[in-house]
């Protein structure tokens, strides 16, 4: 661990102890997280930043373990400071919890060969369909949860494209994961209509 020198010692004392026991609360958090994901049967994956955390696992089985699921997230939120972000699931479909935001939701996301401006007509389908297999659950956009589709061209021009997210509010956790359950069923009609637009998935990405 780097820590700044500073002029003054009294200072360099308090941040040492300061960064120690940062250190400590976030060791503890990682570890809960860690045992969690090992039960759920899944491996933890290096991230980008140290404040995110990943699991590679099943999303059926954090499904049925969703109430320490949801024990985690609470949990999360009060170590926000040290874990702002933690995922469990797989590249292409996936829980997410914002622990800042007091936020978690689910995403399907789809990385698809380039098929063009077909894309957009893709898109639309994928999107119209979504709402309307929620609704068969009861589910309501803007209502029980928020809706974030995106779709569009990746960065190095070589794929393609389509997420669908579903967030809620801390307070709405306990119907997490019946979107969940709900947006695996329909992630199959998501792959018949890539098949159907003559696109394919990157199974590179699928088995990462």
């Amino acid at each position: 661990m780097k820590f700044v020198k500073q002029k003054a010692e009294k200072m360099g004392v308090w941040l040492l102890n300061t960064a120690w026991g940062v250190a400590r609360v976030a060791g503890g958090i990682v570890e809960r997280l860690t045992n969690f994901c090992r039960r759920l049967g899944g491996r933890v994956e290096d991230m980008y930043f140290p404040s995110e955390f990943g699991c590679n696992v099943d999303p059926r089985a954090v499904i049925r373990n969703y109430d320490e699921f949801e024990k985690i997230a609470h949990e999360l939120h009060e170590h926000r400071r040290e874990i702002a972000r933690a995922f469990f699931g797989k590249p292409d479909a996936y829980f997410y919890i914002y622990s800042e935001d007091a936020e978690a939701g689910f995403t399907i996301s789809k990385e698809i060969t380039p098929i063009g401006e077909d894309i957009e007509y893709l898109a639309d389908d994928v999107e119209r369909g979504w709402y309307e297999h929620l609704r068969k659950y009861g589910f309501e956009p803007e209502f029980h949860y928020i809706p974030d589709f995106r779709w569009g061209t990746a960065g190095d021009a070589k794929s393609q494209f389509i997420d669908l997210d579903a967030r809620v509010v801390y307070p709405d956790l306990d119907i997490l994961d019946d979107i969940a359950n709900a947006m695996l069923e329909y992630k199959k009609k998501v792959e018949e209509l890539i098949s159907k637009y003559g696109a394919v998935e990157i199974r590179e990405y699928l088995e990462r």
